[in-house]
């Protein structure tokens, strides 16, 4: 695992790294962190079930497009809100959650988009991280 980390260089991982590094130890943090994964990879499922169907071709109607596009709004507000609550655990507990700043102003549309481009960029490492502990 530490081999991995001094791989992740990227900003997207020093984020995941500083969450993983401020929850150690705490019991509460890393069931808050354990939420916030589940909700990673919901939300990145639902992106991918958008991006399938935009390479497919496949066409929608109107209502079909509404309804995935709500299920992705719906999971990426999910995200966010876990997003919040750790930062909010860390702070009670003492902890400074200065990750939550990377992604711009809290609750601006610029931070909305940068949590999706965070997501996609870490996706792969939680994906093996999980395959790991199975």
């Amino acid at each position: 695992m530490e081999k991995e980390r001094e791989q992740r260089d990227s900003e997207s991982f020093q984020v995941l790294d500083k969450i993983e590094d401020s929850i150690k130890g705490d019991a509460d943090l890393e069931v808050a962190y354990d939420d916030v994964k589940r909700s990673i990879r919901n939300y990145h499922r639902r992106l991918e079930i958008q991006k399938e169907r935009a390479r497919s071709g496949e066409r929608l109607g109107a209502k079909e497009t509404t309804e995935l596009d709500d299920l992705r709004k719906i999971s990426h507000d999910a995200l966010i809100d876990r997003l919040n609550i750790l930062s909010r655990l860390s702070a009670k507990k003492g902890i400074e959650p200065n990750w939550r700043k990377s992604w711009g102003p809290i609750g601006s549309q610029a931070e909305r988009e940068a949590i999706t481009a965070w997501v996609e960029a870490v996706m792969p490492a939680l994906d093996m991280e999980k395959e790991q502990s199975e």
